[in-house]
């Protein structure tokens, strides 16, 4: 077969060559599947909703770094609630306590008569 290119003239084209073009075209072609059908919603919707979903993927990992981020500040707020909770309550009990040393017979009578 003779080369394909010709060092002389590299713009010869190589005989025979646009005889057979129309047939090595239809035969690719021929040898290629056609694509199937594309529904409405890949050709439609799709492409209309994308950009939303990529919205709500950048809101969902904002939301979830600050949610991770904000984490030990609330968990060490939740304990120092408990534990001012537990602090208060035991304060009460003691003046309770006292109180309740302190009283006398009048004292009694009186506390009574407001629970009722």
């Amino acid at each position: 077969m003779e080369d394909k290119f010709n060092k002389q003239n590299p713009f010869k084209v190589p005989e025979g060559y646009f005889e057979q073009l129309t047939e090595r075209v239809e035969q690719r072609i021929a040898d290629i599947e056609p694509l199937p059908e594309q529904s409405y919603f890949k050709r439609v919707v799709m492409p209309r909703l994308r950009p939303l979903l990529y919205v709500a993927a950048v809101v969902a990992i904002v939301y979830g770094i600050g949610f991770v981020a904000t984490r030990p500040a609330i968990r060490n707020a939740q304990e120092q609630a408990r534990v001012e909770a537990a602090a208060q309550e035991s304060f009460d009990e003691t003046v309770e306590f006292y109180y309740i040393d302190d009283m006398d017979l009048i004292d009694v009578y009186e506390l009574v008569s407001l629970n009722e």
